[in-house]
C-alpha cells in the first residue's frame, strides 16, 4: 500500500480538528501550540480523547496539553534520576577496578569476556580517535599536553566521556563475577539484575533524550526482577509488569536509595501521579497497591 496522506498547513490542521468536534476558542493559541509543538507529535496524545473517529464530548486543547506536559515532566524526571545514576555507576566502576587493575584498567582485555573482545577494540577505537582528534573536554587536554605516556589517559578521565550505554556494556563484559558483585553489593542487588537493570535504564535514558513518548509504551528493554523472595523489595511482585515503566520507576527509586542521591525523585514521582487524576497509572503499569510499597514511603 502507497502512503498518500497530504501534508496539511496549521489551518488545515485546525479545520480538521474541528471537524473531528474538538473545542476550539481561540484560534491562534491553538496555532501557536500546533506551531511549537507539532500536530504529529500531539496525535499521540489525543487518542485518549477519541471515540469512533471523534473526539468525546467537551474536549478542549488544554486536555490534549496537559497529557502531554504530564509525559515531558516524566522525561525530565527519569532523565535527571537515570544521570545521577549514571555518575554513581561511574564512580563505582573506577573505585573498584582501578584499585585492582590499576589507572588504566580499561585497555586490559584480560579483564574482559572473550565475547566482549570484538565490542571492546572498537570501543577502543573510538576512545582513541576521540584522544587524538580534538576532544572538547579540558581534562583530556590537559592529559595530551603534560604527558606522552600511555597514549590515553586514564580510565577514570576516559569513563567521563562515555555514554551510560558504554558503562553498561563495559560492566557486562567484565569477565570475573567477584568483579561484578564489588560493584552490584553496593547497590543492595545481584550482578546479574544489576547488568539488567543498567542495560534497562540506558534504553529508558535514550527514550528521554530523543523526547519519545513514555505514557503506555510497552518497553523493548525490560529490568529483570530478584525471583527469591528474600531478595525482592516490592510486595506486589506478581501483579508487576516489567514491560511498563512503573517497574523502571521502582529500579531507579531502590537505587537512588542505595546511593543515597536525589531524594526528590519519590516525591516528584508520587506528587506527579496524584496531581494529575487524568491519567490512568494502571496504563504506566502501576500496581493497584503501589503507593504502600516501602520504596514510595
Amino acid at each position: 500500500m502507497k502512503y498518500t496522506d497530504p501534508a496539511l498547513t496549521i489551518d488545515e490542521q485546525i479545520i480538521r480538528l474541528k471537524s473531528k468536534h474538538l473545542i476550539i476558542q481561540e484560534e491562534d493559541s491553538v496555532k501557536a501550540i500546533l506551531s511549537s509543538i507539532g500536530y504529529f507529535r500531539l496525535n499521540n496524545y489525543m487518542k485518549y480523547f477519541i471515540k469512533g473517529g471523534q473526539f468525546l464530548n467537551d474536549t478542549v486543547i488544554e486536555d490534549i496539553l496537559a497529557l502531554y506536559e504530564f509525559d515531558k515532566f516524566l522525561r525530565i524526571t527519569l532523565f535527571d534520576a537515570i544521570a545521577d545514576i549514571e555518575v554513581a555507576m561511574k564512580s563505582l566502576i573506577n573505585s573498584s577496578l582501578c584499585c585492582k587493575y590499576g589507572s588504566h584498567w580499561l585497555t586490559n582485555t584480560s579483564i574482559f569476556k572473550p565475547e566482549f573482545y570484538g565490542y571492546h577494540q572498537s570501543m577502543m577505537n573510538e576512545i582513541v580517535e576521540y584522544c587524538k582528534n580534538t576532544p572538547d573536554e579540558q581534562f583530556i587536554k590537559k592529559y595530551k599536553q603534560t604527558y606522552n605516556e600511555p597514549d590515553l589517559p586514564p580510565t577514570w578521565m576516559i569513563l567521563e566521556v562515555m555514554s551510560f550505554g558504554k558503562i553498561s556494556m563495559i560492566y557486562d563484559g567484565l569477565l570475573k563475577t567477584e568483579d561484578r558483585v564489588s560493584i552490584s553489593a553496593f547497590l543492595r542487588t545481584h550482578d546479574n539484575i544489576l547488568n539488567s537493570w543498567l542495560h534497562s535504564l540506558a534504553y529508558v535514558r535514550n527514550l528521554c533524550a530523543h523526547h519519545a513518548k513514555i505514557l503506555d509504551r510497552t518497553l523493548t528493554i525490560k529490568p529483570t526482577m530478584p525471583s527469591r523472595k528474600k531478595n525482592r523489595f516490592l510486595t506486589d511482585i506478581e501483579e508487576l509488569d516489567v514491560s511498563k515503566i512503573y517497574a523502571v520507576l521502582c529500579v531507579i527509586q531502590f537505587l537512588l536509595k542505595s546511593v543515597k542521591r536525589n531524594r526528590d525523585f519519590k516525591d516528584n514521582i508520587v506528587n506527579l501521579i496524584n496531581n494529575n487524576p487524568i491519567i490512568k497509572p494502571a496504563s504506566l503499569g502501576f500496581t493497584s497497591q503501589w503507593n504502600r510499597e516501602e520504596i514510595w514511603q
